[in-house]
């Protein structure tokens, strides 16, 4: 979580120019730029400490073709990447000396589609082809522990100029995003970047919901992601928090990573249900309904979800391969979206008559033709029968997904008998090819959330034990405080030095340990109606709040010895509720009664109603 204006300026402007220090190149953000195919780049650098750098064909998260020249070693190096840790592509010396420091210099490239060429005052010191990168934006920057002063940077595509700056104004932070948010906003992890991620979003706001209720960081976030959306209905995925909310749609129909358009709408369910911000409704419902109809035209007639464009078909395991036709996640995603944003459609007097027929027609279809009798479970894809997905069966079960004989309960003790590892769950079963074995924190939190609505109390202990626990554990070589991005099979940080070791989509447990052990969850938005349903999982006890627009909800529940329970529950006034006893009780205690105490009385039944403001107390002991 970033607060408004707090992030500092990554680059200071002077009369001189923009001063860069430590900081990779930030590509240029306009639309048109980062379409760019060829394009002749220009600019002036005074190199300060060490040399400078600069890229080109970069996609809006930085990842393109990074030129380093270091006058350090007097070479100049291309990588495709991000900085000079990435990929090596090319490779020259410079014939000049570190005395150039302090001293301008004019540095131009030419870029056409795979062919690079570098000049420096006018001399070519770098020319080579690559297959990687093919469009994309441009920037400036230094290596780390590097600096340099940049002004006068122009850049034209045949005759139109794409871009000119002398560097020496404010107005240059706002065309790289190196400046200050002007939102409250929610980012993915602390390591590499300052970007707000609308697949990460879905699990922050649950997370922000149940712990210190800023529900101002899930709106504003909320509005920067949704204000980044295409003409034909999806959004951007990832949008830098320097990014002011656009003001129209994006004139250009592609994104890499289709599942994160369906998992912002169950952001903005998710919001709605613990706010009731009706106003907040009302502004996401067109962009919402734009996208469920641009997935609603994507519906075969066997009623299914078809992903035709492989480039769409990247998800949050960037490093696994793209999927597309019928893939169980992209189909289950898309009915847990529907499910959780059509409360809010209908706040914002929206006809949800065909979304909600949208819906049982996909969960029909799911579990008819996507089920495989040979696992119990729901498949990866057509292409890959054989094997299932850790999020896909996960989501499955949350969009109530499973009918008849296939219940919620099969399918996560199915996921347990063909995922589960000894730090935790995989994200593809053994039987899938082509995916890696690292562990998901991530895709964990959707099972975690899964196994706790299908009452598999097995499975969350498990999740709990095995992934979680030992990484907030201070013995633990690698901790931090904080949940981490991936694990490898080992249970250690699964993309070595790269690893993100805080990371949001990591928390789920911080919600689902107050939503299902605590058990407080919302019936009606803004928990007008709510209800607490402790699942113990033989825990002693549990004692924590959720807070509401009305006010705060605190329970605390403790199970003794001989399995008895006390719990109080306290809420506030304007709300009512249902209270039940932890899921784990028996009624008898040997040959002896369990008898049951509410605010005095006899009880009989597990599941009492409450009004907002009145006390719940109940007690147990043996008659």
């Amino acid at each position: 979580m970033i607060a408004t204006q707090s992030i500092p300026d990554f680059w200071q402007i002077s009369s001189e120019g923009a001063f860069i220090e430590s900081a990779a190149p930030q590509p240029y953000a306009d639309l048109q730029a980062q379409a760019l195919t060829s394009y002749q780049m220009n600019f002036m650098v005074k190199p300060i400490t060490g040399g400078f750098s600069f890229k080109v064909l970069s996609d809006t998260l930085g990842d393109g073709i990074y030129v380093w020249i270091n006058l350090s070693n007097s070479t100049i190096s291309a990588y495709s990447g991000s900085t000079e840790v990435d990929t090596l592509l090319q490779t020259a010396r410079l014939n000049v000396t570190s005395s150039l420091l302090s001293h301008w210099h004019n540095v131009s490239a030419s870029i056409n589609l795979s062919n690079i060429t570098v000049l420096i005052n006018n001399m070519p010191v770098l020319s080579f082809s690559q297959k990687v990168k093919f469009y994309g934006s441009f920037g400036i920057g230094a290596a780390n522990g590097q600096s340099a002063l940049f002004t006068n940077l122009t850049v034209t595509s045949e005759d139109d100029q794409i871009y000119s700056s002398d560097l020496k104004s404010d107005s240059a932070l706002e065309d790289f995003l190196v400046g200050k948010n002007s939102l409250n906003v929610i980012v993915d992890g602390a390591r590499r970047d300052r970007i707000a991620y609308a697949g990460d979003l879905d699990i922050a706001a649950r997370i922000i919901a149940t712990s210190n209720y800023q529900l101002d960081y899930i709106n504003d976030t909320l509005r920067l992601l949704t204000s980044n959306q295409m003409t034909a209905g999806y959004f951007v995925p990832t949008v830098k928090i320097q990014q002011h909310p656009r003001e129209s749609l994006i004139n250009i129909n592609m994104t890499g990573l289709i599942g994160y358009s369906f998992n912002l709408l169950s952001a903005m369910g998710e919001y709605y249900m613990v706010s009731a911000d009706v106003a907040a409704a009302k502004a996401y419902a067109p962009a919402a309904t734009r996208m469920l109809d641009w997935a609603s035209s994507q519906i075969l007639e066997n009623g299914l979800f078809n992903l035709s464009d492989p480039t769409f078909g990247g998800d949050w395991n960037y490093y696994d391969p793209t999927q597309s036709g019928i893939v169980t996640k992209f189909n289950v995603v898309y009915a847990l979206a529907l499910q959780e944003v059509i409360p809010m459609l209908a706040a914002a007097d929206q006809n949800t008559t065909d979304y909600e027929k949208t819906l049982g027609v996909l969960r029909m279809s799911i579990d008819k033709q996507l089920y495989s009798d040979l696992t119990g479970a729901y498949f990866v894809s057509e292409a890959q029968p054989r094997g299932i997905a850790q999020d896909a069966n996960a989501m499955a079960i949350l969009a109530n997904v499973p009918q008849g004989n296939h219940t919620a309960l099969s399918i996560s003790q199915a996921m347990s008998r063909l995922l589960f590892v000894d730090h935790g769950a995989l994200p593809f079963s053994n039987t899938t090819t082509g995916f890696s074995k690292l562990i998901s924190p991530y895709a964990s939190s959707y099972h975690l959330r899964a196994a706790f609505a299908a009452h598999d109390g097995q499975a969350a202990s498990h999740l709990l034990n095995n992934l979680w626990l030992p990484m907030i554990l201070k013995t633990n070589a690698n901790y931090t405080g904080c949940f981490w991005e991936t694990l490898d099979l080992d249970g250690r940080p699964g993309l070595g030095d790269g690893t993100s070791l805080c990371h949001a989509w990591s928390s789920g447990p911080t919600a689902e340990l107050s939503r299902n052990v605590l058990g407080i969850q919302p019936i009606t938005p803004g928990f007008r109606e709510w209800r607490v349903a402790p699942q113990s999982l033989g825990l002693e006890w549990a004692k924590g709040s959720q807070p509401t627009p009305f006010g705060d909800i605190a329970v605390e529940w403790r199970i003794d010895e001989a399995g008895l329970v006390t719990m109080i529950v306290e809420s506030p006034v304007g709300t009512q509720g249902t209270v039940s006893i932890p899921s784990v009780i028996a009624a008898t205690n040997g040959s002896r009664a369990v008898v049951t105490i509410v605010n005095g009385r006899l009880f009989q039944g597990s599941t009492s109603k409450v009004r907002g403001g009145e006390a719940f107390v109940l007690s147990q002991y043996l008659g």
